[in-house]
This record gives C-alpha cells, sequence and structure tokens, in this order.
C-alpha cells in the first residue's frame, strides 16, 4: 500500500517534470524560427534569462533537456507497468487502463501543457533579484494583458513582466 502511494507520488511528479522540460524543449526547438512577436518574446527571454544560467553550451543543453523528457516518460511508463503487473491477477482491462493513462500523460503533459504554456506566457517570471530587474521593467504586450485578464493574478505572476 505504501509502496504504491509513493509510486503515485512519482508518477505525479515526474509529470510535472516532464510537462516543464518539455516546455523548455520547445523553446529550443522553436529558437531560430520565424515567429510572431509575442512567440518570438518568450524565446528571447529565455534565451536572456535561462540560457546564461545554464552552465552547458546550448547544443549540448538542448540535448540534455531531450533526453530527459524522454527518460522521463519512459520512468512513467514503468512506473505504470510495474503497479499494472506487480498485482499476479492483472487482466486485460488493467492493461488497457494503463496504456489509456500512459498516453493521456504524454498527450497533456508532452504536448498540450507545454503549448499552452508557449502560447499564454511571455516566457519570463518574475524574480526578486536584482539580475533581472532589468529585464523585469520591460513593457508587456497587448497579449499578455489580456492574458492577465484571463488568469488569477497569481498565476500570471509567475509568467509576466512588469
Amino acid at each position: 500500500m505504501i509502496v504504491a502511494i509513493v509510486i503515485y507520488a512519482s508518477i505525479l511528479l515526474l509529470s510535472g517534470l516532464l510537462a516543464l522540460v518539455s516546455y523548455v524543449e520547445r523553446l529550443y526547438s522553436e529558437s531560430g524560427k520565424f515567429l510572431t512577436r509575442d512567440f518570438q518574446e518568450n524565446i528571447e527571454a529565455f534565451e536572456n534569462l535561462v540560457e546564461p544560467e545554464l552552465s552547458a553550451a546550448s547544443g549540448r543543453a538542448s540535448l540534455a533537456i531531450s533526453l530527459l523528457v524522454q527518460f522521463s516518460t519512459a520512468t512513467i511508463t514503468l512506473l505504470v507497468a510495474y503497479l499494472v503487473f506487480s498485482d499476479l491477477h492483472s487482466n486485460i482491462p488493467d492493461v488497457i487502463q494503463a496504456i489509456v493513462g500512459i498516453v493521456l500523460v504524454v498527450i497533456i503533459c508532452n504536448r498540450l501543457l507545454p503549448y499552452v504554456m508557449f502560447t499564454r506566457t511571455s516566457g519570463s517570471c518574475r524574480r526578486s533579484n536584482s539580475r533581472t530587474a532589468s529585464a523585469s521593467t520591460t513593457a508587456r504586450t497587448s497579449r499578455s494583458r489580456s492574458a492577465a485578464a484571463r488568469w488569477p493574478r497569481s498565476v500570471t505572476a509567475m509568467f509576466t513582466t512588469r
């Protein structure tokens, strides 16, 4: 019973990690492309605020992020398979339910949430230290203002600059 709770908690944490890492992977894959100004601000904020913090070169970091996405997905799959097949009496509906669950995790955490984060945010989180104070003084675009009207203040404070 305790093992199952730990596995479910691990799957939840890995799903959150998968969503975040898939978002960063999308930023790396979209950088260098001709995009609209809203999307370009997202990539510029990432390149100016996050990439300098990484000790690896951009190509190596992109490769590491891609591998982390694959490892997260594989680990989630293995944990779900362990939950299903640890019971000696697992049957076909349990296996089908596990497959549907894994497909939903991939669709939601690997595709949908990163897409929503990429299209609905400006790409920069508000920080209180002085290194990012210059970045936080930039004006928001009309898109991020309209997004701020739709989202609660606590959510927009994480992803917009003031």
